[in-house]
């Protein structure tokens, strides 16, 4: 199996540093072209040279690069982390958006759950049937505004707003942690420290700092079921089917939020059973799919209960099925 996975692994870096390659070529040649275009020579002239100055630093800055100890890199992401959680908390405050303007999902969630949380309004039941991704944020939403009311009774919805802010950026500090964690168990910290470095300057994260929807707030439950895949063991019957059915749990959880992640639990599975050699690998995979199938029906079951919605309020609001008659 081991040989299987460095051959692929091997394969997949050596696609990913030929694109790579090639779009630097690629962005001199447009460049080159553009500035040729608008009479600029200068960066004309300058981009082959630089292109050329960063293709020998890079060749040259590996080998110095992997002399640097490992417990440096891991100092300086922890380092770097600390340093990026305050600069999204200001930088989400400075771009936050106004508190209780209902123009869309997310500021349809904020303004529900801050009111549940008050028990200044009620929400409307046709919005959560119709659109059932959005049940579960609103509940954790509500909880969250209920803690801090519980600590500051006199918060208004704008101090509600600020510390969902804060959570958002946690959540996604959380989730290039864990990114980190899982590119250095399968490839070291030498990489782990260049993925974490690209992730922590990787501009639409910090653009999502002020806006606490399901695309971060799901974002640690995206990542998490990819560590725990690095720690799967061919062979390791037991504990390979208490990872998966953790695994199971998180994608059913992570689906109520944004039901894509469900697919990096189909394609955890499908690596298995393509990599791994012992025959309980089937058992182990059936198993997440019975965690996630039993986790996802009693979520389902508590969320309807909390937000009282029933089978007719669903036929009621939610959208229709497509009438093959109507469609003809």
């Amino acid at each position: 199996m081991n040989a299987h996975k460095k051959a692929v692994s091997s394969v997949l870096l050596k696609i990913f540093a030929v694109g790579f390659v090639a779009l630097v070529f690629w962005a001199m040649i447009l460049t080159v072209v553009q500035s040729a275009q608008n009479n600029r020579y200068l960066p004309m002239a300058l981009a082959p040279v630089l292109t050329i100055i960063f293709l020998l630093l890079w060749k040259t800055g590996r080998a110095l690069y992997h002399r640097i100890p490992d417990h440096l890199l891991n100092g300086a992401f922890v380092f770097l982390c600390i340093a990026a959680f305050f600069a999204m908390l200001y930088f989400s405050y400075r771009m936050r958006l106004r508190f209780g303007v209902d123009t869309w999902d997310f500021t349809r969630l904020q303004i529900d759950a801050s009111d549940k949380a008050m028990g200044s309004g009620d929400i409307p039941l046709s919005y959560y049937a119709k659109y059932r991704n959005n049940q579960l944020l609103m509940l954790l939403l509500t909880s969250l505004f209920r803690m801090i009311l519980w600590m500051a009774p006199n918060a208004t919805g704008e101090v509600l707003h600020q510390w969902a802010m804060a959570v958002n950026c946690a959540a996604i500090l959380t989730a290039v942690i864990l990114c980190y964690c899982a590119v250095r168990r399968a490839y070291g910290t030498h990489f782990a420290f260049l993925a974490g470095l690209f992730l922590l300057f990787y501009t639409p994260l910090w653009l999502y700092t002020p806006i606490y929807y399901t695309d971060t707030m799901g974002l640690p439950l995206i990542v998490l079921p990819v560590l725990l895949f690095t720690y799967l063991k061919d062979g390791k019957t037991v504990r390979n089917i208490v990872l998966f059915c953790v695994m199971g749990i998180i994608a059913a959880i992570g689906m109520k939020i944004k039901m894509s992640i469900v697919f990096i639990f189909i394609a955890v599975s499908v690596a298995v059973l393509l990599f791994h050699r012992n025959k309980a690998r089937w058992l182990a995979v059936l198993s997440g799919v019975a965690a996630l199938v039993l986790t996802a029906f009693l979520l389902q079951l508590a969320m309807d209960s909390a937000l009282h919605l029933t089978k007719d309020r669903y036929d009621r609001y939610q959208f229709p099925y497509t009438d093959r008659k109507s469609v003809v």
